[in-house]
């Protein structure tokens, strides 16, 4: 099976989410106020291992799984700050592209992904047949996916789907 141009494909999946991902942002911001909190909460003293050469027994004691715990925090934080850079980065390109759409398929666009209004909703809000809106919606759509994946995405490139 072949599947036509799925840059523009990416480009709807991309704005039908835009509203989750600003959610998601959120709950990764929480998160990680919280990673930041619980490693601030967790002091690590020094341990007295006594004579013995590598502390004897092979358990952790309290210190060590305090300072374990404390690390696997900062992995962690470091991973989802990442993760969250990442998604405020693709929300911000996003937004860019729809805001440099002109202004009839700008409001096309937002009204349709991201306030969800279905074609005929559309055209009545707008005053457009719903000829109109398909087209500006659609055209709206296929200059997203050139601003965010530029030229390629004109094209019509097949890609072979399993």
């Amino acid at each position: 099976m072949f599947r036509n141009n799925d840059y523009v494909k990416l480009t709807r999946d991309y704005l039908r989410n835009i509203g989750y991902y600003r959610i998601a942002v959120a709950n990764m911001s929480t998160d990680i106020k919280d990673l930041e909190s619980r490693m601030q909460d967790v002091p690590i003293k020094i341990t007295d291992y006594g004579p013995m050469p590598g502390g004897g027994a092979g358990e952790l004691n309290g210190v060590e799984r305090a300072a374990e715990s404390k690390l696997e925090a900062v992995e962690d934080y470091k991973c989802k700050s990442a993760e969250l850079k990442q998604l405020s980065r693709q929300i911000d390109r996003l937004e860019n592209c729809i805001e440099n759409l002109p202004d009839e398929e700008q409001k096309a666009v937002k009204l349709f992904y991201i306030d969800r209004l279905n074609y005929g909703e559309l055209a009545r809000a707008m005053g457009w047949s719903e000829r109109t809106v398909k087209r500006r919606v659609s055209s709206g759509t296929r200059a997203v996916a050139v601003m965010l994946f530029g030229p390629k995405a004109e094209k019509k490139v097949q890609f072979v789907v399993c």
